[in-house]
């Protein structure tokens, strides 16, 4: 086990307002990729677009010297629970309910170099590599080819060596609910991670988040797919 702290937080964000109250709660999305400009149906991803929906994962470690690999099933349209809730499959989801569009990682630290890129599994069980969209000060964003929209079922953030030197990344799964999905429901995701002392083989530690929720609210006036 690795001394100190370590943790695996996840949380979720979206533009609409579930609350009743004065104090906002947005973690509730429309069906479908409404944003950023209604019927987005054709549009390749990007990570600068204003997305539907977001899961946070957020690696906290109190010392250097340690890479990860974090594993997160999307929700999926087979695991829906009586009350409505929508969980991750135990095996590959053939029909993801949340659909990612890219991944965003704020380095703590020195940055990953140009070959480092996040994976996805597609609902066929097939680990594929993201695209590299862009840049900037300490973040990278990577993107699903336009061909494997609504075909990822797991999201992989693969071991680096630059790991080793940062201790609070922040990643965030940008991406939309299913068209199918309906007002009421909610979109349950939860993440794992594996710690290795730098080469190691053999994971030296593991935990997986609490679960982060989006919720679904009526469709919006205008048709989104």
């Amino acid at each position: 086990e690795i001394p100190g702290t370590i943790s695996l937080d996840k949380t979720s964000s979206a533009p609409l307002n579930r609350s009743s109250s004065s104090t906002p709660d947005r973690r509730a999305t429309y069906p479908g990729r409404w944003l950023p400009n209604g019927d987005n149906s054709a549009r390749p991803a990007s990570v600068l677009d204003a997305a539907p929906a977001t899961y946070t994962i957020s690696p906290r470690i109190q010392y250097q010297s340690f890479q990860y690999e974090i594993r997160d099933k999307m929700p999926c349209l087979a695991n829906l629970s009586g009350s409505g809730v929508y969980t991750e499959s135990a095996g590959v989801c053939a029909a993801p309910a949340f659909h990612t569009l890219g991944i965003r990682i704020d380095y703590s630290g020195v940055s990953a170099g140009a070959s480092y890129v996040p994976q996805y599994v597609d609902i066929a069980g097939v680990t594929q590599d993201m695209v590299f969209e862009t840049s900037g000060s300490n973040w990278a964003g990577w993107v699903v080819p336009t061909a494997d929209l609504g075909r990822v079922s797991e999201i992989i953030i693969p071991r680096d060596t630059t790991q080793e030197e940062r201790r609070s990344d922040t990643i965030r799964v940008y991406g939309y609910a299913d068209a199918s999905t309906q007002d009421g429901q909610t979109l349950q995701n939860q993440a794992t991670i594996d710690w290795y002392l730098r080469g190691a083989t053999t994971a030296t530690a593991s935990r997986q988040s609490a679960p982060a929720d989006i919720f679904i609210l009526n469709a919006p006036p205008f048709g989104v797919t």
